[in-house]
């Protein structure tokens, strides 16, 4: 897929809906995970973005869906189980987790 395709993912329609979607459920899921097996960095960082996703999903939509398209891969013909492993994949780097909130 071409940069100017992924491109166009991003622009309102169903792969930016489905991606919307998925990031919900992802939010949802994140919201209850136990800090145990991350620093307590990377789980602040976590949590602020699925709050950001919960309470203003749109202000995320885009940049979301440009994200999941970034793989070249992943577009309106992908399974919806295909998105949800492709944002829950990018969940860290959407919320700005970076190596140092690792250790």
């Amino acid at each position: 897929m071409s940069l100017q395709d992924q491109y166009k993912l991003g622009e309102p329609g169903v792969f930016r809906e489905r991606c919307l979607a998925s990031a919900i459920g992802v939010a949802i899921a994140v919201q209850g995970e136990s800090q145990a097996a991350m620093t307590t960095v990377q789980w602040q960082k976590r949590a602020v973005l699925a709050d950001g996703v919960l309470a203003h999903p749109n202000t995320h939509e885009r940049r979301i869906a440009l994200a999941v398209a970034a793989d070249g891969v992943t577009d309106n013909a992908s399974t919806d189980a295909a998105i949800d492993a492709r944002v829950t994949a990018l969940w860290d780097d959407l919320a700005g987790v970076t190596g140092e909130d690792l250790v």
